[in-house]
């Protein structure tokens, strides 16, 4: 299945299914929207607390609702604590720990101009793109019980990985526009970056359960 096509089958499925949509990315929303009006400080270092478990939660039941096929009456807008939350939850932050170093090291090399670090920066986003590009298929394995390792092999045959790291680019750049679009329209406004942050997250996982769904030859019930 070629890149654009993939992207189309995440696209359409996100229309088909926009009350579902909705439902699981309300509560996060209206974190959100709530933060405006909030001045203490450690009621929102709590809020934020709950919000990361939060948008875990959602993408745990995004994932779920894609890969096992789930009715959508299972959609709850505030679900259950699992084990596979905090599972996902450990995976979210390492991995992002694990980016954010590697986003440093390429900013502390951008600070020279000769040749040699320039090459250096440029092999660096290569392979931040390949690792992470391959790497964040781990969340919708996790969601389905799989692990890493799982997850990495589902991208180790022939033609996956450009499959995925371009399918990826296409399926970002309407967002981008649309985002564009909004800020032009409204001006900067913090909840408005929020949110569509949290959308693009959405938005992002559910192209990737897509994917991993094509991948896979066996599917779990």
């Amino acid at each position: 299945m070629k890149s654009f096509d993939l992207v189309l089958v995440s696209y359409v499925w996100l229309w088909n299914n926009k009350p579902e949509v909705g439902k699981i990315a309300l509560p996060v929303l209206f974190l959100i929207f709530t933060t405006q009006f909030i001045n203490n400080e450690l009621l929102l270092i709590f809020i934020y607390l709950i919000g990361v478990w939060l948008v875990s939660s959602s993408m745990i039941q995004l994932h779920r609702f894609i890969l096992l096929e789930k009715d959508k009456s299972s959609i709850k807008i505030l679900a259950q604590p699992s084990r596979l939350d905090f599972i996902y939850l450990f995976v979210w932050f390492l991995l992002t720990i694990i980016e954010n170093i590697f986003e440093r090291v390429i900013d502390q090399i951008s600070g020279y101009s000769g040749p040699f670090e320039i090459l250096i920066i440029i092999l660096s986003i290569i392979l931040s793109i390949y690792v992470f590009g391959r790497s964040y298929m781990i969340f919708p394995a996790v969601s389905v019980g799989k692990d890493f390792s799982f997850a990495w092999k589902l991208t180790n045959k022939k033609g996956r990985v450009l499959l995925t790291i371009a399918s990826l680019f296409i399926f970002l750049i309407p967002m981008f526009l649309f985002l564009a679009f909004m800020l032009m329209l409204v001006g900067p406004n913090l909840y408005l970056i929020l949110a569509s942050i949290f959308l693009n997250m959405v938005f992002v996982n559910a192209h990737y359960s897509h994917l991993f769904k094509s991948f896979t030859v066996r599917r779990d019930k």
